[in-house]
């Protein structure tokens, strides 16, 4: 049972207030006013915890997708035309971005500041080169069994994130396997609506030719129809 009130000096400011003793809980030793400034300061300190903790994770996840050459880019080292169109575009358009054009425009780092922009905005991302995308195929159907799996998911990943960049289009020699997963991921993501990010160094003619009178065409257009193209 509670006893009698009495008067408590506080802690914090030394003011007199009045408390009731319990066996339930021990005395209280501030003031109501120190002790809700104490809460609020205690919230905001588990709050701002939190906010870093979500920070580092979200960094974490950017470092994954992000190389660190790309991560701190220099403006001035990026064609304007392709700067410009960087950080104009938005996911919202449902329309992905090209880049074409010779190396030392800046075209992957332009690329990658698209990107980034999604990845601020909440939206799931991958970045692949078409080198590291034939590679993925290639274990998807002749590794080990868990380099299947895992590759597997990586194309999953590459066909459903929300963004894609596909980084020097047209790099690796062409493969039936290699070309056919490609034509399927451009058609997944442009008939699902989902962007696509992309660099080449060749035209839209040294690409159709890069990859073949069967498939280049219809990739070319598919990839024209579904992006703005930007040339240096």
């Amino acid at each position: 049972m509670d006893g009698e009130p009495t008067q408590t000096t506080c802690a914090t400011c030394s003011c007199e207030f009045e408390t009731k003793p319990s066996p339930w809980f021990p005395p209280a030793r501030h003031c109501p006013s120190c002790t809700a400034i104490k809460l609020a300061e205690s919230e905001a300190a588990e709050k701002k915890q939190q906010e870093d903790r979500n920070a580092q994770y979200r960094k974490a996840q950017w470092d994954r997708i992000c190389p660190p050459i790309y991560q701190e880019t220099d403006p001035a080292r990026i064609n304007p035309k392709c700067l410009k169109a960087a950080m104009e575009w938005s996911i919202e358009h449902a329309e992905g971005l090209g880049f074409i054009g010779s190396t030392g425009a800046g075209k992957t780092r332009a690329a990658f500041i698209a990107l980034k922009r999604a990845f601020d905005d909440n939206q799931s991302c991958a970045a692949v080169t078409h080198n590291a995308f034939a590679c993925v195929v290639i274990s998807a159907f002749s590794g080990t069994d868990e380099e299947r799996q895992t590759a597997r998911k990586k194309l999953t990943t590459f066909q459903q994130c929300e963004v894609l960049l596909l980084d020097d289009l047209g790099k690796p020699p062409t493969t039936e396997r290699v070309d056919a997963e490609l034509e399927e991921l451009v058609e997944i993501r442009t008939s699902h609506n989902r962007p696509i990010l992309w660099t080449s160094n060749g035209s839209s003619a040294w690409l159709i030719k890069r990859m073949g009178a069967d498939r280049g065409p219809a990739l070319v257009r598919r990839l024209s129809e579904f992006s703005e193209i930007v040339t240096p």
